[in-house]
């Protein structure tokens, strides 16, 4: 746990006081907040994914989605 705290730590509370900002400036406006770890050089561990999910659950951010790094390469779908 305190591996994944000094990990996505800082990001966390980014997240939390961007995520802060945009409700508290915009109220009315209709918003979502998609959480993106998959550009990173580190792999995400099954444990950080369940981490940063529930850390952002406790922090009051409602996300839609999160991405986190894998293994190996992740080839997004191109249309031809």
């Amino acid at each position: 746990m305190k591996r994944a705290l000094v990990k996505y730590g800082n990001a966390l509370s980014h997240i939390k006081m961007m995520n802060d900002y945009l409700t508290m400036t915009y109220p009315f406006y209709d918003s979502e907040v998609e959480v993106s770890f998959d550009e990173t050089d580190s792999v995400t561990t099954p444990f950080e994914h369940y981490f940063i999910a529930g850390e952002l659950i406790r922090l009051g951010v409602k996300f839609v989605s999160l991405a986190p790094r894998f293994i190996g390469d992740f080839e997004k779908g191109n249309r031809l």
